[in-house]
């Protein structure tokens, strides 16, 4: 398989300012106040209330959710992209950069005010220049997607004997091989979690639970196929059987009614003990 065909890689970096600073001064009369040792202990304060942040951070957390569910997991730093799914993953990050930046640009809007504040809040541990001017707080937060296509071992141009060249080759090949195999498990882990999670739930006698439980197998088994870049036959009929007896069902149903939970706990039950015999 030529994976430059099928798929490329990309890398999801993102920074925030993390609105907290060490305060050495009340860390030290804090330790020595409580006679403990000089490093027993940090003192980290709040430059801003922190649910004036909050929301950027949701959105952040969000951004790398999504982008853990509609990749495959490389080597650090780098993803693997499927061609298949190039335009929903680009369209969806889109969206969250746009409103992660129109969340900073509030933020940066009611700055001032939400030092004013903390001031009060902190009394004595507050201090004017702990805090960044407004375009330094701005250049603190940044959301930026990279990229660029995986290696050919085919397309390899250095001025090296044949049998050199031949060996980079198989080296590529053979790491890329082994990333493949473990970005495939990783498929396979997270179709059995969800399967797995809505197993043990329905196992309850009376199950509390979000519609999410049902809507995350809903909505893996709808993505996998994009994801599924080796093709692996057994891995997509576990996916279909998933939809056809799990994707469907009606969270309601399953809370109201104790017999379809239990018939749905065993069909999700026999669905992973194949998948652990096939493992």
């Amino acid at each position: 398989m030529n994976l430059s065909d099928k798929a490329m890689m990309v890398s999801l970096s993102i920074s925030s300012w993390q609105a907290r600073m060490l305060d050495r001064k009340a860390t030290k009369e804090t330790n020595k106040n409580n006679g403990a040792a000089d490093d027993a202990g940090r003192y980290n304060k709040l430059l801003v209330q922190k649910e004036s942040i909050q929301k950027i951070n949701k959105i952040v957390n969000s951004a790398r959710t999504f982008h853990y569910e509609n990749t495959l997991p490389w080597k650090k730093g780098v993803d693997l992209l499927p061609a298949e799914n190039y335009f929903d993953y680009m369209s969806g990050l889109r969206r969250i950069k746009t409103d992660f930046y129109n969340e900073v640009k509030e933020f940066l809007k009611n700055y001032d005010a939400l030092v004013a504040v903390q001031a009060a809040r902190l009394g004595k541990l507050f201090n004017i220049s702990d805090y960044p001017s407004k375009e330094e707080i701005e250049l603190k937060f940044s959301f930026d997607v990279e990229i660029f296509p995986t290696v050919d071992p085919n397309d390899f141009r250095v001025k090296l004997s044949e049998q050199e060249v031949e060996s980079i080759r198989e080296e590529i090949e053979t790491r890329q091989n082994e990333y493949l195999m473990s970005a495939t498990k990783d498929l396979w882990k997270r179709l059995y979690d969800v399967i797995q999670n809505l197993m043990l739930k329905m196992k309850e006698k009376k199950p509390v639970f979000r519609n999410t439980l049902v809507s995350n197998v809903f909505d893996l088994v709808q993505l996998l196929p994009k994801l599924n870049v080796t093709n692996d036959t057994e891995l997509a009929k576990f996916a279909n059987e998933a939809f056809e007896k799990l994707a469907l069902l009606n969270p309601d149903t399953l809370r109201a009614n104790p017999k379809q939970r239990k018939q749905t706990a065993k069909e999700a039950e026999e669905i992973i003990k194949r998948m652990e015999e096939f493992f």
